[in-house]
């Protein structure tokens, strides 16, 4: 899956979970749903492993990708808020706390990343009200 088609279905509407399942289906080639499963288990460790690396280093890239070309866009916002209560990654968390969105629950965000992430990745972030 490229970044750019990626990139433009959550502009028309889909989750970034649905993002994550189409990548793994193209990754996988499955067809259905219990061929996916299958294919994910039958991975040996150090492939799975590079799987979930390429997965997570894309949708980090998806996520900088959305807060950098639509800052301060309320509907992207609500997907990246949406993606945080899942993925617990660095790259949703400042999406979200490093660029102009304003959402009810910043502040509790801000508190769960600056818990998730030493203080030297998380000095940018700042509270709602705060300019952010």
């Amino acid at each position: 899956m490229r970044l750019e088609d990626a990139h433009d279905s959550v502009l028309l509407g889909e989750s970034l979970a649905s993002v994550r399942e189409g990548w793994l289906w193209e990754a996988t080639g499955a067809v259905d749903p219990e061929d996916l499963q299958a294919r994910l288990a039958e991975l040996a460790d150090p492939d799975r492993l590079e799987l979930d690396t390429r997965l997570r280093d894309f949708l980090a890239r998806l996520c900088r990708r959305l807060a950098e070309r639509h800052e301060g866009d309320p509907r992207i916002a609500l997907v990246l808020l949406e993606w945080s209560r899942t993925w617990k990654g660095y790259e949703v968390f400042d999406a979200l706390l490093a660029h102009d969105f304003e959402f009810a629950g910043r502040d509790r965000l801000l508190e769960e990343g600056r818990r998730l992430f030493p203080s030297t990745m998380t000095g940018h972030w700042t509270a709602g009200g705060e300019g952010a």
